[in-house]
């Protein structure tokens, strides 16, 4: 931190502390080795007095120190009217702070929305809580309820409400009023209807405002009135007069007994309960245990008559309707005898009275103790059990089974196992029943082998139930060791086992080699990837890692269900995908291990050919279109109307590619052309015919039409007429033809006016005389003989022997007496240079004379004129 710190001589391996400068905080460790001086620790710069700003208070600070631990922070308190604080610390000079200062929340209220109270709320600090009552804005009005008030950093949140109370007023109820005092909101306050109680009491609920009857309704009063009814027997009953939703007993009519309970609805009676009936008259009564005179009964009065000795108990008489009902509880005593118990238990009891009870032990055979009651002439068990005790015989089991003596009800006896188990058994009686309570008897094995996997069987020796035979190592190809254990004769393996080794093999078409049981291996695939093999007993399993492989050859569907053929792919690689099918085009694909993906280049894609269907013009015309290949274009002739349009296929879609329907095209006629009517196909409107039509008859030509706004009218006519000796126009027709013949003569043809009939053949010309070959021949002959002749000469003169040259007279440089070699003077008969170009008057400067230029030889004399 570039700190210079001084220290004194120091002695090897000494240390001392260095204190940081003032500006800085921190100690340094310096040590001394071997005359270089190293140290450990800080001196981190200390941060200057500064101001932090929080939620827009503005917090000083003075210096702090350097600090290195991040848990020691210097607390400050927000400013007012901040409320919280901020935590500071400096490292390196830099301040590291934490906290935050909350706004308090000025003086203010609150106003229910559409009502006219309000709760006013004082000043409050951040997180500080009010609670204010609702008042009124206008003394006539009443409000409950309270509003709890919280500042969160400088904003007021509220809960609860104000809630209109109900003022003293007056409601109506089945068309009576209702006069009511004040309740405070979702109270409710019980008021009787007007005039009076009578007309009933009804609870009012004050629902934020407004009165609802909650429970109870206002009502007619029913008046002391005569009722006749079932209930009554249809006998005249005098009601009294009941209060609106109250109730009464009334006396039955004389001729009947009985009370009903009767209830007032708005001057409406019901019966609620009770009933009336007929009295009974007094019978003679003979019933099982006694014989008596019934007493004269009302409706529902019932009378209990004692039975007659020796029965004990009683008769209940009820009447009802007019009716007796009758039912006997008299019962006879028992007489001494014995009975036999649930168990099987046979029980000796005395002579006793219904009702009497007789306790007795339970039989030899038996434990318990039984309580006898005496019903009608039989007793019965009211408490008590007889257990029986268990004979003695033997205890059989899925594996062995031991003899017992007699075991007493509830008791444990403990029995020996036979010779050829280990162990003891604990046999429980319950009831005569025999059960295992505690231990068993356990097979022993024999000696002998036991095969552990397939390949390996070891010897073990006799082994007691329960008991592990020592560790035995396993054979060479395995590893491990194992311990037998004996469970109830059946040798199995208690500990360990014998894995074996894997063999060489391969997975995923990756190949390993012998690997020991528990060996790791990673092995690289053929194509791509790796994998993390495990051998565990004879078995390599994958741990991680996957081979990836190509692709084969196949098919895939896009997301418009077209089908993508494609070849075979390597991991990773890319090949173009045919679209077949009812789709046409090529698309990309990729391989990612056997998976193989769309991967499509900028537009390209699959694109499905148009099935036969119906298609609509602008004009509203429905045409039938045909199958059509992506792209293809087909002309489809107007059903019903004049015209034709070209349909394109494009993604399965066919749409108007050009031309319409309707009157505007022009439909198949005839029209003028020149001195004829040429006869034309349909037009469309703006279009012209695809080709021309041949004038008809004996006329020369072929007419191009054209439409506009349903008429026809004529482009051109043109006549095609190759420049063929002996080839008459009216004898040549395109259309016989072949294609490469018009292409060599496409140039060769006539603009017409209009159809016409050719004039008669021109009259010959006069013979025109020939030229004679002959004469050429012979002057090409001489001429090039003549020429033979003078090469020859030239070549002899050239390659003439030394002695018949002459010197050379001129020199290149003078020779001592600068003599000069004068030009000889032109001679005549010599060739000699033009001094200039030849003159208007046909005279040349030869040598510096003037001369006439000879004229040219004529050789051609004999020739024709012509030539």
């Amino acid at each position: 931190n570039n700190v210079i710190l001084n220290y004194s001589n120091m002695s090897n391996g000494e240390s001392i502390n260095l204190t940081c400068p003032p500006t800085h905080t921190g100690i340094l460790l310096t040590t001394c080795d071997d005359g270089s001086v190293s140290y450990r620790g800080t001196c981190g710069i200390n941060c200057p007095a500064s101001t932090v700003t929080s939620n827009g208070a503005v917090v000083d600070l003075p210096m702090i120190h350097h600090n290195d631990d991040p848990a020691v922070l210097t607390t400050w308190q927000c400013p007012d009217p901040y409320v919280g604080n901020i935590s500071v610390r400096c490292f390196m000079g830099a301040l590291r702070w934490e906290g935050y200062c909350n706004k308090a929340c000025t003086a203010g209220q609150w106003e229910r929305p559409s009502s006219s109270a309000i709760v006013k709320y004082p000043q409050l600090d951040h997180t500080e809580k009010y609670s204010g009552k609702c008042e009124p804005i206008y003394s006539t009005l009443s409000y409950s309820g309270n509003v709890s008030f919280v500042c969160v950093d400088g904003e007021v949140e509220s809960t609860g409400g104000c809630y209109s109370d109900c003022t003293a007023g007056q409601i109506e109820n089945n068309n009576i009023k209702i006069d009511y005092g004040f309740i405070p909101v979702d109270t409710t306050l019980l008021v009787p209807c007007l005039p009076d109680d009578w007309y009933g009491i009804v609870s009012i609920l004050c629902d934020f405002g407004y009165p609802v009857v909650v429970n109870g309704t206002c009502g007619k009063l029913c008046r002391s009135s005569i009722y006749t009814s079932f209930a009554t027997r249809d006998f005249k009953m005098t009601t009294p007069d009941i209060k609106h939703q109250m109730s009464a007993w009334v006396t039955c009519p004389r001729e009947v007994s009985g009370q009903l309970y009767m209830g007032c609805d708005n001057n409406r009676l019901t019966v609620l309960e009770g009933s009336c009936g007929e009295r009974c008259p007094s019978e003679s009564l003979a019933v099982y245990g006694a014989h008596f005179f019934s007493p004269a009964m009302k409706h529902l009065e019932s009378y209990d008559q004692p039975c007659m000795t020796p029965y004990l108990g009683k008769v209940h008489v009820s009447c009802k309707l007019g009716k007796l009902n009758v039912t006997s509880g008299c019962k006879q005593g028992c007489w001494g005898g014995n009975m036999t118990i649930a168990g099987g238990a046979l029980l000796r009891y005395p002579d006793m009275i219904s009702g009497e009870r007789f306790s007795v032990s339970c039989p030899l055979g038996y434990a318990g103790f039984v309580t006898l009651q005496c019903g009608d002439q039989v007793p019965f068990v009211q408490a008590g059990e007889c257990h029986k005790h268990c004979d003695p015989g033997r205890y059989f089991t899925d594996f062995w089974n031991v003899e017992h003596a007699q075991i007493f009800h509830s008791d444990t006896v403990e029995v020996t196992c036979d010779a050829a188990f280990d162990g003891y058994a604990v046999l429980k009686c319950n009831d005569g029943v025999v059960s295992l309570q505690d231990g068993g008897c356990y097979k022993r094995c024999t000696n002998g082998r036991f095969t552990v996997r397939l390949g390996i069987a070891l010897r073990h020796a006799r082994l007691g139930h329960g008991e592990m035979s020592p560790s035995m190592e396993c054979p060479e190809g395995y590893v491990g060791s194992v311990r037998l254990k004996c469970e109830m004769g059946v040798v199995s393996i208690g500990e360990g086992g014998c894995p074996a080794h894997c063999t060489a093999g391969g997975i995923q078409g990756a190949r390993y080699k012998y690997m020991l049981h528990t060996e790791n291996a990673s092995l690289v695939c053929p194509v791509a990837g790796t994998l993390s093999v495990r051998c565990f007993d004879g078995v390599v399993t994958i741990l991680g890692g996957k081979c990836l492989n190509g692709c084969p050859a196949g098919r895939l569907i896009d997301e418009n269900k077209s089908i993508i053929e494609y070849g075979t792919l390597e991991h990773l690689g890319n090949t173009t995908g045919t679209c077949a099918g009812n789709s046409t085009g090529y698309v990309q694909l990729n391989c990612t291990d056997t998976v193989v993906m769309l991967d499509p280049l900028p537009g390209q894609r699959c694109f499905k050919h148009c099935v036969a269907g119906t298609l609509k013009t602008s004009d509203g015309t429905k045409m039938s279109t045909p199958a059509m290949q992506n792209g293809q274009r087909l002309p489809i002739k107007c059903p019903g109307t004049a015209g034709s349009v070209t349909v394109r296929c494009s993604d399965g879609g066919p749409y108007v590619f050009s031309g319409d329907c309707g009157p505007q095209n022009c439909p198949a006629g005839k029209t003028l052309v020149g001195q004829t009517e040429v006869q034309h196909p349909e037009i469309n409107h703006g279009e012209e015919t695809d080709k021309p039509s041949q004038c008809p008859g004996d006329f020369l030509g072929e007419a191009t039409f054209s439409c506009s706004g349903a008429k026809a009218e004529v482009l051109n006519v043109s006549l095609l007429y190759p420049a063929i000796v002996n080839l008459s126009a009216k004898d040549f027709f395109a259309g016989n033809a072949t294609p490469a013949f018009l292409d060599e003569h496409i140039s060769e043809y006539f603009e017409l006016c209009g159809c016409c009939i050719p004039a008669g053949p021109p009259p010959g010309s006069l013979p025109i005389k020939g030229v004679d070959m002959r004469k050429i021949i012979l002057w090409a002959a001489s001429v090039g003989s003549v020429g033979v002749l003078l090469a020859t000469v030239s070549g002899l003169y050239v390659m003439r022997p030394k002695n018949l040259r002459f010197r050379k007279r001129s020199q290149i440089y003078p020779n001592e007496q600068a003599e000069a070699i004068k030009d000889e003077e032109p001679v005549e008969g010599k060739i000699v240079a033009y001094d200039g170009p030849e003159q208007d008057d046909g005279t040349l400067r030869i040598a510096g004379k003037t001369v006439q230029k000879p004229p040219r030889v004529q050789f051609l004399n004999d020739l024709p004129p012509d030539w």
